[in-house]
């Protein structure tokens, strides 16, 4: 469902920075020109890399707050909105802080003494570095949650779900095998250890979704463990028709 770029950790981002930076090149008039020229593009280059490597993470997540309930619900049992928001404003504010340090580095280098230059391409590098190592764990737990955000299978709009409820070990995912014609879809949904799975089948020319969910214990709600809630507010959103076993 959620089709989200790769994520580089820290460490990536810096390599593709000062990689690229390294290559670049600047004309000028005189020596010193060039040599000013050549700091302020690496410089440069490294800032512009970082900052745009860090937003497209940022952007390649959807807008949280404004997915339907049911994505909600699966991010919420996946990855945690709340935490998932403070991880992605962690990056987006890395990089801002980017352009900031690039910005104060380029005016600094276009008016430095011919000796200073590389002290301030390592100040502007280092620097840098220090921002992208403050948010590399947020990185880090960006990447696992895309792991298991491209876990979810699609839930097709439109189309008719059925979903297959009751007791634990009571023979729902085979049904959903045996009900599904040809090669079903099957995908896990990690509500609970056991998962769900998604099947569809046809019947003339209708077309259903068929969802298997996890065994539900015959208890009040206030007793349930927060994957049985998950999976009960994530189902109510889907749910045409409930078939018991």
């Amino acid at each position: 469902m959620f089709n989200l770029p790769s994520i580089p950790t820290g460490k990536e981002v810096l390599d593709i920075a000062f990689a690229r930076a390294s290559k670049a090149t600047a004309k000028g008039k005189d020596r010193v020109a060039r040599a000013r020229n050549l700091t302020a593009a690496r410089v440069r280059m490294a800032g512009t890399t970082i900052g745009s490597t860090l937003r497209r993470v940022v952007r390649g997540f959807p807008s949280l707050d404004r997915l339907p309930p049911f994505d909600r619900e699966l991010v919420d049992a996946l990855a945690d909105r709340d935490r998932l928001k403070k991880h992605l404003g962690a990056v987006e504010w890395a990089a801002g802080k980017a352009d900031d340090v690039t910005r104060e580095y380029l005016r600094r280098i276009g008016s430095a003494e011919p000796k200073q230059l590389s002290p301030l391409r390592k100040g502007a590098y280092g620097r840098l570095a220090s921002i992208v190592g403050q948010i590399s764990e947020d990185l880090d737990a960006l990447i696992a949650a895309r792991m298991e955000l491209r876990r979810i299978p699609s839930i097709g709009p439109g189309i008719r779900t059925v979903v297959v409820a009751g007791y634990p070990n009571v023979g729902k995912s085979a049904f959903v095998r045996a009900v599904s014609s040809g090669r079903p879809e099957v995908a896990p949904y990690p509500f609970t250890t056991k998962g769900i799975s998604l099947g569809h089948v046809e019947i003339g020319l209708d077309r259903y979704q068929v969802l298997d969910t996890p065994g539900l214990l015959d208890r009040p709600m206030e007793d349930r463990n927060r994957f049985e809630r998950q999976a009960i507010a994530a189902l109510a959103h889907v749910a045409d028709a409930v078939l018991f076993l």
